[in-house]
């Protein structure tokens, strides 16, 4: 039996957790020997944030409220806040027994992420719904191993990633894959130009052959759903779609400025090894799909589709979808407020029903709770 304390120095109960596996008591109770109990903890890193980073924390206002002299959360002499982990020190009876796993290097990391992808997409998985080729599985390891140390390569809070980054990347890929052909089809008719599919001046006629283009939807999606269940590939199209929008969830809206974001859009471009997808194909297909997404939301004529809103109300309905947890961060005026609003005032009952790409998400009841320096976790509780 093996008894695993994660993330031990996080609390300051580190104390107890000392005394149980160094002094083998608990409570002044020796353990019973010979039981076969092993015990096992994580600490996490004693790591400092960059100079850069704290400067920019400062000037966010992001938890940097009170004067670095007052506050009274700290390491040694060194504030809580400026740790890129909140950790208690560890007592020094446990210090010999620590061993410095370090971070995984580049190689190793790409090891995982080939077992995680061929254990989800591989082709010795009959059973999956997305079964892909040894060129796209290679494809899409190169494209998450490259994403993963484009991130560690930067200098702010972006440059932590782990190996939840890769599942969530699988995740929203197989989520786009499945549901995403409508959505594909409105990006392929915006580009090409074509006729809104919710403007209000439609005649009789384009919404007789809009109903019929409905039905052939339906069943090109049964259709794909089942080719999926025999293992066969989507074209190829669907699947640099559903590549990019996951890419674009999980590593590309975290970037904070678009010289970040440009950077990394020219290095999966190049990864494709395709002459007409470049960054200028990638953001625009991103933008696209925001676009098509905004579409189904009804705004006030005063509401301008500016790009926070668009990347907001994306990012709000895929995460609520799939249960991802999404910090959206930024300056009063930035539509954080708007976008929540938006969505819950069109995703529930027949408002939803009524548009073709929203009525594919779930139902969606929002509970809000308004955080303020005197919340409590007794009052989150109460509200949910």
């Amino acid at each position: 039996t093996v008894l695993f304390f994660d993330e031990a120095n996080s609390t300051e109960a580190i104390g107890t957790i000392k005394e149980i596996m160094c002094d083998r008591r608990m409570n002044g109770t020796f353990l019973e020997s010979g039981t076969g109990l092993k015990i096992i903890a994580a600490c996490n890193p004693y790591k400092k944030h960059s100079d850069e980073a704290i400067e920019m924390f400062e000037k966010s206002g992001l938890g940097f409220y009170v004067d670095l002299n007052e506050t009274q959360e700290k390491l040694g002499d060194i504030p809580m806040r400026h740790l890129v982990y909140r950790v208690q020190p560890l007592p020094m009876s446990m210090l010999p027994i620590v061993w410095d796993f370090g971070q995984l290097n580049d190689s190793v990391e790409q090891l995982y992420i080939r077992q995680i992808v061929n254990e989800k997409h591989g082709q010795n998985k009959e059973a999956n719904e997305i079964r892909l080729s040894a060129a796209r599985t290679e494809l899409m390891i190169e494209l998450i191993s490259r994403s993963q140390h484009f991130l560690k390569t930067l200098k702010n809070e972006c440059s932590y990633v782990s190996l939840r980054d890769i599942q969530r990347v699988l995740t929203v890929f197989e989520w786009f894959m499945l549901n995403g052909q409508l959505i594909f089809k409105k990006i392929r008719a915006k580009e090409n130009g074509e006729k809104n599919d919710n403007d209000e001046d439609e005649d009789d006629e384009e919404r007789k052959r809009k109903g019929e283009e409905e039905i052939l939807v339906e069943n090109e999606t049964a259709t794909t759903a089942n080719a999926g269940d025999r293992g066969q590939e989507q074209p190829e199209e669907n699947f640099y779609f559903s590549m990019i929008l996951a890419l674009n969830t999980c590593y590309h809206c975290g970037l904070q400025n678009a010289a970040s974001r440009q950077q990394y859009r020219e290095m999966i471009a190049r990864c494709f090894k395709n002459p007409n997808i470049n960054d200028e194909y990638i953001s625009s297909r991103i933008d696209l799909c925001y676009e098509v997404f905004l579409d189904q939301i009804d705004l006030p004529d005063a509401i301008a589709r500016n790009q926070a809103l668009k990347e907001n109300i994306f990012m709000m309905l895929l995460c609520i979808e799939l249960k991802i947890p999404l910090f959206i961060i930024g300056k009063p005026g930035s539509s954080k407020s708007l976008s929540k609003t938006l969505i819950s005032q069109k995703m529930q009952g027949s408002t939803r029903a009524k548009s073709e790409i929203l009525s594919i998400f779930k139902e969606v009841h929002l509970v809000t709770f308004q955080c303020s320096p005197l919340s409590t976790s007794e009052m989150i509780l109460k509200t949910f």
